[in-house]
């Protein structure tokens, strides 16, 4: 049976990295983003790298709950076959709690969590439907699901959200076969952090190949076995300061 997966979040750096390893395992895929023009060009590159898989490609409000729902229901309608989730949108706001926009703490909650379970409950339908299918969510979240840090209180928060999401999501659904993970990067080299100052030791993070290598490793697992979760920091001592940077708040 052909794999298939949707990924959301798909034009940003991690998304693009997971979308380039998932073409070169020949997964079909329908890819979410909220920029029709970065669609367009990420559907083009990948067809280079493998024109025989079939792309398709959604312009999709993450922040717009009630939107996002009705296209997903369709989508799921459409594609009854999902096999793989992969749930990557996010967006991140710095700031301390007395600064912070009660429209920035609404977006984050709706571009990191709650899009999330809306896109998880439309493709989980599906999914138990076809339990044959080698069925698995993949959740990207980040170490500041684990440890919070001075002004990433309404990021951080989102983060633990998909903590417990997940962790209750492989107790709901662990019985029917299906398979979830969470992932945890430390910093990545995307553009959340890409227009600080402190450029080169940025450029020392993470990588995002290095997060669609996690994947590749979870998709080559055995029938037999779910990773549950993995946590992925950088190892140069640049990145590594700078994250300590980041968590007391200094470089924000």
């Amino acid at each position: 049976m052909k794999n298939r997966a949707l990924i959301s979040g798909a034009t940003g750096g991690i998304g693009t990295a997971i979308c380039e390893m998932l073409v070169e395992m020949n997964y079909d895929l329908i890819l979410l983003g909220k920029n029709q023009e970065k669609l367009s060009k990420l559907y083009y590159h990948l067809k280079k790298l493998n024109s025989e898989v079939s792309i398709v490609t959604y312009t999709i409000d993450f922040y717009n709950l009630s939107l996002l729902e009705k296209n997903m229901r369709n989508i799921s309608e459409k594609y009854n076959d999902i096999n793989l989730l992969i749930n990557n949108a996010g967006i991140g706001y710095f700031s301390l709690v007395k600064d912070i926009t009660i429209h920035n703490i609404e977006k984050s909650l709706n571009i990191n969590f709650i899009s999330t379970a809306i896109i998880t409950k439309c493709i989980l339908k599906n999914m138990l439907q076809h339990l044959e299918s080698n069925n698995q969510i993949i959740n990207i979240s980040s170490i500041a699901g684990t440890k919070s840090f001075k002004q990433g209180s309404i990021y951080s928060s989102t983060k633990f959200a998909m903590e417990g999401f997940t962790q209750a999501l492989w107790e709901e659904i662990k019985s029917y076969g299906i398979k979830v993970c969470l992932i945890r990067p430390g910093l990545v080299n995307t553009g959340l952090f890409r227009n600080k100052e402190n450029f080169e030791n940025i450029c020392k993070a993470l990588q995002p190949k290095d997060i669609a290598n996690c994947i590749k490793f979870i998709l080559q697992q055995s029938e037999y076995s779910n990773i549950n979760e993995i946590s992925i920091r950088p190892i140069k001592k640049e990145a590594q300061n700078l994250f300590y940077e980041i968590i007391k708040g200094d470089s924000l």
